[in-house]
This record gives C-alpha cells, sequence and structure tokens, in this order.
C-alpha cells in the first residue's frame, strides 16, 4: 500500500487510497460475497452519509490495468478533490 505516499499506481491500492482520501462524511465499504472465496473478486460501495455514489465491483485479474487507479481519481475530482489536496493528505499522514 502507498499510504503515506504521493504515488498511487496500482489498483490493488484503490480501497486504502480511498479511505485515505475521501472527505468527511463520506466512506467506502468493502462487501464481501458469500456466493465465492477469491483473493481477486472485489466489491466496493462508496457512500455519502447513508447514499449509495458508486459501487465498483469485478475481478482483479481481468482489470485492465491502471482502470481503478483512474476510477478513484475521477471521483475524487467529482467529489472536488483534487490531486495536489490529496498530495497533500498523503503527505501529511506520514
Amino acid at each position: 500500500m502507498t499510504s503515506g505516499t504521493t504515488n498511487f499506481d496500482n489498483d490493488l491500492e484503490f480501497y486504502c487510497f480511498l479511505k485515505l482520501n475521501l472527505p468527511a462524511g463520506h466512506e467506502i465499504v468493502a462487501e464481501p460475497d458469500r456466493s465465492y472465496y477469491s483473493e481477486w473478486r472485489f466489491c466496493y460501495k462508496v457512500y455519502r452519509g447513508s447514499d449509495l455514489l458508486e459501487t465498483y465491483a469485478g475481478d482483479f485479474r481481468d482489470l485492465e490495468r491502471g482502470s481503478l487507479v483512474r476510477a478513484a481519481e475521477k471521483l475524487l475530482q467529482d467529489l472536488g478533490i483534487s490531486h495536489a489536496d490529496w498530495k497533500q493528505a498523503a503527505a501529511r499522514s506520514r
């Protein structure tokens, strides 16, 4: 995980990156699915309060490399968090 750094370039770090950088009042939840057991499958839900904003689900092996990185950066941008803001937050958390 790159927590505490300004580098975010690995799809496997999606959850931790958003957990660190979502604005107050937002949260990301990793939801298991009882129908499978796989370290590669994921289901992440992003909430503002009790309102579901986004769902990201799939299999890490099937992803286009960097697609979750881009999705996280777009989500933060849509929420008004700029690239410079999350880099500053990461630097402060070191």
